[in-house]
């Protein structure tokens, strides 16, 4: 069975342990925020009332651009791994829907993207394993570009930038070409081609820049400190905090543990947990934003090429 089945697999059962696991920890999330937000009610209510409504509309806006970047960045690993056939429009349909799955729950993601896939383009959609195998490289180049980002906060941070560079091309050219079709390894391939590294590498710069954008415009609207070093810390604690499957618990517990905690706090809990929501709500709003644009346009075509 290949790794692509299993995951299919997993999503189609009713309960994995690991997707009970997942549930458990979203939950326990939830309650958490719950119980830190009643604990800071006040705070929370009296800086939301303040903050405008243009500039949480402007990074949701930002989100949405990183998610149609995201889909380029697959593209561009699908066509290293052989599946080049695939309009652009059924890719960003396809991913609309595993971003709208994902914010419920995590690894529901990738089988909803196969189906929709399959669904759209029987004939032409890859293989369950060309789907799933993409994701690592993709992965390390953005881990890499936030490496960079957060190295304006930590200097010491570049190293992780470096390892990556140097690291990701030599496996990618030593191992993935001699890996059968149904390895989880081919999904190097984009990274043994310098032509493809180099559009993913600029794709996904592309996407922790906007990412650093959308977080410093959230900010500004809350009147906290808004310099390279601020938002580095917020980046860097959402990356790492986000490895763990919290859901709207990312932002308030990114926010508070880079912006309030330790003797370099540079806001109270209250403000920090408000802007952590702000975070988490504009990141399911620029998924929907995502997704009606990108059904919206398909739809258009459709009734265009009929007419």
């Amino acid at each position: 069975m290949t790794v692509g089945e299993v995951d299919l697999e997993a999503g189609r059962r009713p309960l994995t342990l690991r997707s009970a696991i997942g549930w458990l920890v979203m939950i326990a999330a939830v309650v958490v925020v719950i119980l830190v937000g009643n604990h800071h009610a006040h705070e929370i209510a009296h800086t939301l009332r303040t903050v405008s409504v243009w500039p949480v509309l402007g990074a949701a806006a930002l989100h949405a651009i990183t998610l149609a970047l995201r889909s380029e960045a697959w593209r561009i690993g699908l066509r290293a791994v052989g599946a080049s056939t695939l309009p652009l429009g059924a890719i960003h349909r396809a991913n609309a829907l595993a971003f709208l799955v994902g914010t419920v729950q995590g690894e529901l993601s990738l089988p909803a993207r196969v189906a929709a896939l399959r669904r759209a383009e029987p004939d032409r959609a890859p293989t369950a394993v060309q789907t799933a195998m993409v994701d690592a490289p993709l992965a390390l180049v953005e881990i890499a570009g936030l490496f960079a980002f957060a190295a304006l906060w930590k200097p010491v941070l570049i190293v992780g930038t470096l390892a990556i560079a140097v690291a990701l091309p030599v496996l990618a050219r030593r191992v993935a070409p001699s890996r059968p079709e149904g390895s989880p390894l081919r999904g190097l391939m984009v990274a043994s081609d310098l032509a493809a590294l180099r559009r993913l590498v600029v794709v996904m710069a592309g996407v922790v820049l906007v990412s650093a954008l959308r977080v410093w415009v959230i900010l500004l609207a809350f009147h906290l400190h808004a310099d390279v070093t601020s938002v580095a810390k917020v980046i860097a604690a959402v990356t790492v905090i986000g490895v763990f499957p919290i859901g709207i618990g990312t932002g308030p517990a990114a926010t508070i543990a880079s912006l309030s905690s330790g003797v370099s706090a540079t806001t109270t809990d209250g403000i920090a947990f408000s802007a952590g929501l702000a975070i988490s709500a504009t990141s399911v709003l620029g998924v929907l934003i995502y997704a009606v644009l990108t059904w919206g346009w398909s739809a258009r075509r459709l009734v265009v090429r009929r007419g």
